[in-house]
Formats: structure tokens, C-alpha cells, sequence
């Protein structure tokens, strides 16, 4: 009889009594935390990945250093991405925690206690073991809502970096135009030189005016220090870099930067194409999309704690007087009458209304910041081919011409210098036409989270 006891015991404390069915909602997390490298089982319990919770000293591969071994970097090295999957991990662990069974109660007690010859006399002694019955419900209720807020750290997790790409995209675009326009400035500040070498040489003839030569030194002077300017853009520029690598720091000449004309004559596709994938792959709006997810889950798990869960108990003891033993049990139901949770089931239920305009308001404003863009590179591509058509072949025709007539010997070289520099300047402008386009370009990119151009196959599906 005892052994029977004993057994039966047993099995309420194993969790073979009164234990809740269902799915293996435990290992199924941590099966998914290890393989996303975010835990390990360290001693036969899981803890957070040494590469979360230290921060290791990168180490850069010599060669040259493409925009993709860029973005790798900083997928590797950046603290904000790693903070970012850290809190899938949080989350990961909480779900992990509501998937727990309930822990059963034991009680010891010793009633009537009337001690007898040294003994316990005619008292009773009672082992109880006490476990709610009906946990599944609440239990799957909170771990789908988990389920649902892990599936939001993940976009999360894509948002942040999209953030740093595209901070490495436009620093890598905007640094190939400034190195382009220091060129163009180098080969402007020679042919001012000349021109000022000879005004001073007819200065010292005789020839000319000193304010020939002096209004040739204030253009040297002035083209300096526009080349000093985007040499120190290019100093800032190295250390953003360094910063949006996650601290790592590279030199700036290893970097294979894109050609400036190819981002300028890369065309777009359509501003609705854009639209309609932004929808389908923009981390924000899924991260936006999840957390309506997460809260509607979560009013589940309102309803479910509304709900009143009765708790069973088992006994067995032992007659001190005839040394007997008994069993007993017993079932408590709490009486839903004042609190029956509601408070919470509304405002999980306001958090749902909440969650969906605050998505809407997501998409919306992405949609506005990717037609801003796109309307910006259309109108500077455009303005870009008015220049190209109208003023910079006029310069080059006339700096022809200028040439031609130099060859003659019907122009002083001066007047040939003269057209050169136009020319050049002619130049420097459609480098920086250029580089609004490119920049609005890289904005469209950066937004959409890859190069999409008209001849692009368009994506289908979601993040990963």
C-alpha cells in the first residue's frame, strides 16, 4: 500500500499528474537560440554566446576593401547590431520561461499533535502535493506571444543594420565625389597658376595691369582653399566611417571607391516598383507589422488569465493512533467575482488599436522618405542632363574652338588658358550635379536595403 503511495506521489511531483500537455515550447527556443549563435550550453544550461557578451578586437584582412567587405565589418563588429541580437535573446529567454511548467507545492503537515510516550500519539500526518490543472491554455497563450515578440527582434535586429548601411553607403559615395572634385580642383589651381604666371610676367613687362595679376591670385587662393575643404571632408568622412564600422578603424585608401559616373547613369526603377517592394521587405514596417502581431497575441493572454484555474491537491499520511494510512484530495477553484482580470484584457485590447496606427504611421513615413528620394534623384538626374546638353558641351565646343584658333596663332594663350579653366570649372559642376544625383541614389538604396534598378528582378517574400 505504502509503495503504491509512493509512487503515486512520485508521479505528481514529476509532473505525471495534473501536468500540462502539449507542444515542447522549450526546446524548440533554445533549439532556435543556438542556432542563430545567440546561446551556448555551458555546464548543461544555457547562457548567453561569448561573442554577445564580450567584445572582441577586429582584426582586417590586408587588400583592398569593397562597399560589401564594409558592410560585413560592420555586421560583425558593430555594438549596436550585437545589442540588437542580445535582445533576441531576452526575449528568446522570457518565452522560454512562460513554457515552464508550474512548479507543484509540498506540504508537510501534523495534525492533533498529542504526544504520547515520546511519540506523535493519535496525531495525524498529512503529505500534500498541490498543482494547478489547467495551465496549458495560459501557458501557450504567453509563449505565442513570445513567439510573436521574438519575430519582432529579429526585424528589429535588420532594421539597425540597414541604419548602418546606409550610413556606409553615403559616407563611401559622398567620399568618391570629394576625391573626384579634389582632382578636378588639383588640375583648376594648375591652370590658374599658369594664367598667373603669365599676368605676372606681363605685370613685369609692362604689358598688363596689376590687377590682372591680382584677380589671378585671389582665384588660386580661392580654389585652395575649396580643396582644403574637402580635403578636411575627407579626414571627418574617415573617421564616420571608422564610427559606422562599429570602432573599427581601416585605412581610407584600401577602400574600392564606386566609379562616380556609374552612380550617376544608374538608372531607377519606377517609383511605384520601389513602393511595392518597400512594403515587402522593409524591416521597420515588418518590425511595425510583428509588434500588431505580438499584441494581439498578448490579449490571448489577457483572456486566458481572466479565466479562473483550479488547482488540484493529493494527500497521503499516516494515523499516528492505529499507524494507518489514508489518502486525500481536494480541488480549490478561486471565485472570479471581483477581479476577473478586465482591466488588463482592455488595455491589451487598446494595444492592439495602438500597435496598428503606430504601424500605419511607420509605413507611411517610410513611403515619404523613399518618395522624397526618389523625387530628389529624378529632379537632379534631370537638372544633370540639362547641364551635360546645354553648358558643358557649350565649354567644350568653345575651349575647341579656342584651341584651334590658339594653334593659328589668332589668340594669346592667355585667352586659350581662359577657355581651359571654363572648361574645367564646366567639369567640377557636372561632378557635383553628379553627386547630388549619386547621393539621392544612395538615399533610395539605403532605404530599399539593396541597388534597385530598372532592368531589377523584383523580390518577393520577406526578411529572413
Amino acid at each position: 500500500m505504502r509503495t503504491r503511495w509512493c509512487r503515486w506521489l512520485t508521479a505528481v511531483l514529476t509532473g505525471g499528474v495534473c501536468a500540462c500537455s502539449g507542444p515542447d515550447y522549450g526546446v524548440r527556443l533554445l533549439d532556435d537560440l543556438r542556432a542563430q549563435g545567440l546561446i551556448v550550453d555551458d555546464s548543461g544550461s544555457p547562457s548567453p554566446a561569448p561573442s554577445l557578451a564580450e567584445r572582441e578586437s577586429a582584426v582586417v584582412e590586408r587588400g583592398s576593401l569593397s562597399l560589401d567587405a564594409l558592410l560585413a565589418i560592420a555586421d560583425a563588429h558593430h555594438p549596436r547590431l550585437a545589442a540588437a541580437r542580445a535582445a533576441i535573446g531576452a526575449t528568446g529567454a522570457r518565452a522560454w520561461q512562460e513554457s515552464l511548467p508550474p512548479n507543484p507545492e509540498v506540504e508537510v503537515e501534523s495534525e492533533n499533535v498529542r504526544p504520547s510516550d515520546g511519540g506523535f500519539g493519535v496525531s495525524e500526518t498529512t503529505v500534500r502535493v498541490a498543482r494547478p490543472l489547467f495551465s496549458e491554455r495560459r501557458r501557450s497563450a504567453a509563449v505565442e506571444a513570445g513567439l510573436a515578440e521574438i519575430e519582432r527582434e529579429r526585424f528589429a535586429v535588420e532594421e539597425v543594420r540597414r541604419e548602418i548601411h546606409a550610413a556606409i553607403r553615403r559616407i563611401v559615395v559622398e567620399t568618391a565625389f570629394d576625391r573626384e572634385a579634389i582632382e578636378h580642383y588639383d588640375g583648376l589651381i594648375e591652370a590658374a597658376g599658369e594664367s598667373l604666371r603669365i599676368a605676372e610676367a606681363r605685370l613685369s613687362a609692362g604689358a598688363a595691369p596689376e590687377t590682372e595679376a591680382i584677380r589671378f591670385r585671389v582665384e588660386v587662393n580661392s580654389l585652395a582653399l575649396a580643396r582644403d575643404r574637402l580635403r578636411g571632408a575627407l579626414a571627418v568622412a574617415a573617421e564616420e566611417l571608422r564610427t559606422a564600422l562599429g570602432g573599427v578603424a581601416i585605412e581610407f585608401d584600401r577602400v574600392e571607391w564606386p566609379s562616380t559616373a556609374s552612380l550617376a547613369e544608374q538608372p531607377l526603377a519606377s517609383l511605384d516598383e520601389v513602393e511595392q517592394e518597400l512594403a515587402r521587405t522593409h524591416p521597420a514596417i515588418l518590425r511595425a507589422r510583428a509588434e500588431v502581431e505580438a499584441a494581439r497575441r498578448r490579449v490571448a493572454v489577457a483572456e486566458a488569465l481572466a479565466r479562473a484555474e483550479p488547482t488540484a491537491r493529493l494527500g497521503v499520511g499516516i494515523d499516528h493512533a492505529d499507524d494507518e494510512g489514508f489518502i486525500e484530495a481536494g480541488v480549490s477553484v478561486p471565485l472570479t467575482i471581483f477581479d476577473r482580470n478586465q482591466g488588463a484584457v482592455l488595455a491589451a485590447r487598446f494595444e492592439v488599436i495602438q500597435r496598428r496606427r503606430e504601424a500605419e504611421a511607420v509605413e507611411n513615413e517610410q513611403r515619404g522618405a523613399l518618395a522624397r528620394a526618389w523625387r530628389l534623384w529624378e529632379s537632379e538626374r534631370e537638372r544633370l542632363d540639362a547641364f551635360e546638353s546645354q553648358i558643358l558641351s557649350g565649354a567644350r565646343r568653345a575651349h575647341e574652338q579656342t584651341r584651334v584658333a590658339y594653334e593659328a596663332g589668332r589668340v594669346p594663350l592667355l585667352d586659350l588658358l581662359d577657355a581651359q579653366r571654363t572648361l574645367m570649372e564646366a567639369t567640377l559642376s557636372q561632378v557635383e550635379l553628379r553627386r547630388a544625383v549619386g547621393v539621392a541614389l544612395s538615399e533610395v538604396n539605403s532605404i530599399l536595403g539593396r541597388e534597385v534598378t530598372a532592368s531589377s528582378e523584383p523580390q518577393t517574400g520577406e526578411l529572413p
